[in-house]
C-alpha cells in the first residue's frame, strides 16, 4: 500500500531509494534529502549538504581542545576525521580551528594512496614544527585517506566491507597505525616524539 517514499541521508542511502524506485517502477514515487556530515553528495556548488555546518561547528571544538592540549603537554594528536569519500569535514574544522597539519584524500592524485607517503607527509610537517622550536601540534587526517588506499596494503587485507561494498573504516585503525610508524621514524634519527590519537565521527553530528 506504499506509494510515496522519502528517504533523508548520503551517498549510499541515496542508492537505496534510486533502487527502490527502480523496482517499483511508477507505482512508488521517491524523493531523497541530502543529509550528510561529509558534505560529499553533488549539490550546487558553494551549497553544503543538510548537517555539515553542525558537524564541522562541533568538530572545529573538538580540534581547538586538542590543539590547546598539545600545547601545553608538547605532544601531537593525530585526529582521523569522518569522511569516506571526501575530506570536507576535515578540512573545513582542521582550517576553522588552526590545525597545522590537514590530511585529505584529494590531496593525493596518485592513486592507490600509500602508507609511506602518508607517513612521510606527517614526518615531514612534525619535523618542521620542531625546526620553528614547536614540539607540538594536531593532524587532522580524514579517514578516506585508508578507503582510497591499496586493498592488498597489509592494514586493509581482512577489513570487512558493508552491504554497499565500502571499506567498514571505522575497523581500520589508521591513526594507530600512522603514530607507531612516525614515531619510529623519529626515533631511528634519536628524535623522541609523542602522539596520541582520536577518532571522531558521528558524535559531531548531533
Amino acid at each position: 500500500g506504499i506509494d510515496h517514499l522519502v528517504t533523508i541521508g548520503g551517498d549510499d542511502t541515496a542508492t537505496s531509494a534510486s533502487k527502490v524506485a527502480a523496482a517499483g517502477g511508477a507505482r512508488i514515487r521517491v524523493a531523497h534529502v541530502p543529509k550528510t556530515i561529509d558534505n560529499d553528495l553533488p549539490l550546487p556548488e558553494g551549497i553544503p549538504t543538510f548537517g555539515f555546518e553542525t558537524a564541522r561547528e562541533h568538530a572545529t571544538a573538538v580540534v581547538e581542545r586538542l590543539i590547546e592540549d598539545c600545547r601545553t603537554t608538547n605532544r601531537w594528536f593525530f585526529v582521523v576525521m569522518m569522511g569516506r569519500s571526501a575530506g570536507h569535514l576535515a578540512l573545513g574544522s582542521g582550517k576553522a580551528a588552526g590545525a597545522p597539519v590537514i590530511l585529505i584524500p584529494e590531496e593525493f592524485p596518485k592513486r592507490p594512496i600509500q602508507l609511506d607517503d602518508v607517513v612521510r607527509r606527517l614526518e615531514g610537517a612534525i619535523a618542521k614544527r620542531l625546526a620553528a622550536g614547536r614540539p607540538d601540534g594536531v593532524a587532522v587526517i580524514a579517514e578516506g585517506i585508508a578507503e582510497y588506499m591499496d586493498e592488498k596494503d597489509p592494514l586493509l587485507r581482512d577489513v570487512p566491507r558493508d552491504e554497499h561494498g565500502h571499506i567498514r573504516l571505522a575497523e581500520v585503525p589508521i591513526a594507530r597505525v600512522l603514530r607507531s610508524a612516525v614515531a619510529d621514524a623519529f626515533g631511528r634519527r634519536g628524535v623522541k616524539v609523542t602522539i596520541g590519537e582520536k577518532d571522531v565521527g558521528y558524535e559531531v553530528g548531533w
